[in-house]
């Protein structure tokens, strides 16, 4: 039975999202063309939380993971752009962000866009591309001057066990930040199990439930006189820190 429970997972997930991204191209086939941009933007992303929302309970009823969020309330309470920064572990750290915080503008892969299970949604909810990357820092830096939150990953893939505990940062999260002075939120996420990490085939479920734990720490802000690769060592520092500390001495951002 074992050995049964994650199995059973693995095919619930392959319908769930078999017949979430087919509805979702339907719905964006739909919607796109008769409603205002903004209106079917925000439609998009409340469907997309809610999609992230059913799978993180399937998740749960399978006992596959549990993410524990800590801190999270101070983002919900601050007005404006702001650039939410996780560390990438793991393929589900989006599934468990946008199913907690709503609204938020997701930077993804290029070839997402072409994956029908998950191109309805993002293009209905005008999810930002990251190539080219000119391209996308500047749709970046309008959103972020519109009061847009931005799910944005400086390491710009899964961390790689040979590089350590962090891949190297990508430029693009300090150009956006030294551009608009948005505060860049970070998450620091550790997990107990290699689970979606890179290099674990994509259909092999894991045997022991996953324990994920998100810490929103302090927000940092480029500062007038600061370059942005001097902002992208100091923010890189930031996760080191954060990340080689023990769990309970990970503190998240002031209430």
């Amino acid at each position: 039975m074992k050995h049964v429970r994650p199995w059973a997972a693995a095919v619930a997930s392959a319908v769930y999202w078999g017949v979430g991204g087919f509805s979702f191209l339907v719905i964006a086939a739909v919607l796109r063309p008769i409603l205002p941009a903004a209106t079917a933007r925000r439609i998009g992303l409340r469907l997309m939380q809610m999609a992230f929302q059913g799978f993180t309970k399937l998740l749960r009823v399978f006992r596959i993971a549990e993410c524990e969020m800590v801190g999270f309330d101070r983002l919900a309470r601050h007005w404006g752009g702001a650039i939410v920064a996780p560390n990438h572990p793991a393929i589900w750290d989006v599934v468990f962000i946008m199913a907690h915080v709503g609204g938020l503008t997701c930077i993804l892969k290029t070839a997402i866009l072409k994956n029908p299970l998950l191109a309805g949604g993002a293009r209905l909810a005008r999810f930002i591309p990251n190539d080219p990357p000119f391209e996308m820092v500047k749709r970046c830096v309008a959103e972020l001057h519109q009061g847009a939150q931005l799910l944005l990953f400086p390491e710009g893939t899964r961390t790689r066990k040979n590089e350590g505990i962090l891949n190297p940062f990508r430029g693009g999260v300090a150009i956006i930040a030294h551009q608009t002075r948005a505060p860049v939120f970070p998450v620091f996420i550790t997990t107990n199990s290699d689970y979606g990490s890179k290099g674990w085939p994509a259909w092999k479920p894991p045997l022991e439930t996953v324990r994920i734990r998100m810490v929103l720490g302090e927000p940092l802000v480029c500062g007038p006189e600061e370059s942005s690769h001097a902002f992208l060592e100091r923010l890189r520092a930031a996760y080191i820190a954060a990340l080689s500390a023990p769990p309970d001495e990970v503190a998240p951002a002031d209430p």
